[in-house]
């Protein structure tokens, strides 16, 4: 067996490896080469030079995809994927991608390693607490298929102005666990709206949300909660956006999963663990 450090020139075989290995997987991974290519290696996702193939031969049959920087106040080695051909399995393959990938966050100064996983997948679970990982948040996933109710429901007179993610960022509480794909660093590549209630120049309240609907970040200030502003903020993009659907995700943030409820937005089946280990 051979293992290899990613570079441009083997991405094709990284696909193959990753279709392979995701082929049985919980939930569908059809992805097209060129949304693999494009959108997994983008600099708040996973980098090349952070990830790792095995091969048998000239056979891909193994990967694993790193991605580092700050989160949550330190430097961290992201697994965006780890996946092993249903051949080579139990053969230590896994393991040994693993190790590559501890030894370059090492080498880096990070000083965490963090992943998702998928509840239910207790193989993976299992294995990673073997490596030392501890499940901390329970990411949860929200859909709402009505969002012209909220129209009305969200129609206070609050004055709603786009706000830009450096004056998001401003304001934002360092107590607030946000999951990696809805930072402000995460989701600069897509195509996002930021809506904010400003009063005398302060920001009471911002939405980050995507123009099909997926909300990825809603906060409003404490001493302004109960008021109505996140339901107008919501109204404002519904209406901007002529959204048809909405979506949401929330890692144990009880304030946020009660208002979505609250609003009528339904829990999907699909739900994550975020684990993390020290280094």
């Amino acid at each position: 067996m051979r293992y290899e450090r990613c570079s441009p020139s083997n991405l094709p075989d990284l696909y193959e490896a990753f279709r392979s290995g995701f082929s049985d997987y919980i939930i569908r991974l059809d992805v097209p080469y060129e949304i693999f290519a494009e959108r997994f290696f983008q600099p708040a996702r996973n980098q090349l030079e952070h990830s790792f193939l095995a091969y048998d031969g000239e056979k891909p049959v193994g990967m694993i995809l790193g991605g580092i920087r700050q989160y949550e106040g330190l430097l961290t080695m992201r697994c965006g994927g780890l996946c092993v051909h249903p051949d080579y399995r139990r053969l230590g393959v896994g393991y040994e991608l693993w190790q590559r990938h501890r030894e370059v966050a090492l080498d880096r100064g990070c000083k965490q390693l963090f992943l998702e996983v998928i509840v239910g997948n207790d193989p993976a679970i299992n294995f990673y607490k073997k490596l030392g990982y501890e499940k901390v948040y329970e990411l949860r996933y929200f859909t709402h298929t009505s969002p012209a109710e909220l129209v009305m429901a969200g129609s206070q007179d609050f004055r709603i102005e786009p706000v830009t993610p450096a004056q998001i960022a401003a304001v934002a509480n360092p107590e607030i666990h946000i999951n990696w794909q809805n930072t402000l660093e995460y989701i600069a590549s897509y195509d996002v709206a930021y809506y904010g209630v400003v009063q005398e120049g302060s920001l009471l309240a911002y939405l980050c949300i995507s123009k099909k609907g997926g909300i990825y970040q809603l906060w409003v200030r404490p001493d302004h909660r109960r008021q109505g502003l996140a339901s107008a903020l919501l109204a404002h993009a519904i209406d901007s956006l002529e959204l048809s659907k909405l979506s949401a995700s929330t890692p144990n943030n009880a304030s946020l999963e009660g208002f979505l409820r609250k609003k009528g937005f339904i829990q999907d089946p699909l739900s994550q663990y975020e684990m993390y280990m020290l280094l």
